[in-house]
């Protein structure tokens, strides 16, 4: 089944892509050899939440903003 955003679901999405591309735009220079996910995530959520003050995620136990792919 198909399913077609609203015109304030595609808002969101848009935000929220344009959210995680500067997360990840700041992010780039701390990725080196030596620093773990840990310090990475936790870079990332500083940064987030910079922008998104909605600390709810924070309960989560971690913002999971970053995935390892080899």
């Amino acid at each position: 089944m198909i399913v077609i955003k609203t015109e304030r679901e595609l808002t969101y999405m848009r935000d929220a892509g344009r959210v995680v591309a500067e997360v990840f735009e700041e992010i780039k220079d701390a990725i080196k050899p030596g620093v773990t996910t840990k310090e990475l995530d936790a870079k990332a959520e500083d940064i987030y939440f910079r922008r998104v003050p909605d600390r709810h995620l924070k309960a989560m136990g971690g913002s999971r903003l970053l995935s390892v792919h080899q």
